[in-house]
């Protein structure tokens, strides 16, 4: 085999064009990415004072939920205890489907029932309560006007 005869020829084209194309796609990538991650968090609840608005990301329940970064079992296990839970089992009317007492069973319902989009409403609106009754809780003087 003659080395000499056997040629090999390349041919480089600039790709500069199809690269400012992959940076745009990829801003715009990164940016859904950002706006679909915040979805989750970004509730906004506005309550009306005489003097400012508050916004749902002010409340400390909010707060505190986000501080687990969407992994609400372990929220759940942290934050909560059995009476706690039992509380939110009677809210969303699942406390007939709870056989067994053990806290992460309780969890693991909760979570699923929360997780089903056909429940997203009521998820909603206790999320929205528990933060009112949260912030109501943790005022001084409102704390024993309050039985929960």
């Amino acid at each position: 085999m003659d080395l000499q005869k056997d040629n090999i020829t390349f041919f480089f084209e600039d790709l500069e064009s199809d690269v400012d194309v992959a940076k745009d796609n990829s801003l715009e990538l990164e940016q859904m990415m950002l706006e679909f991650s915040t979805e989750e968090y970004d509730i906004d609840i506005n309550i009306n004072t005489n003097d400012n608005v508050i916004s749902s990301s002010e409340l400390s329940y909010f707060i505190k939920r986000d501080f687990y970064l969407g992994n609400h079992a372990f929220y759940y296990s942290e934050e909560y205890k059995l009476k706690d839970l039992m509380k939110i089992c009677q809210y969303y009317g699942i406390i007939k489907s709870i056989k067994a007492l053990k806290k992460q069973d309780i969890i693991t319902n909760i979570v699923n029932f929360e997780n089903s989009p056909e429940n997203y409403e009521i998820v909603e609106k206790r999320h929205k309560m528990w933060a009112y009754m949260t912030e109501l809780l943790e005022d001084p003087k409102m704390k024993g006007y309050l039985i929960f």
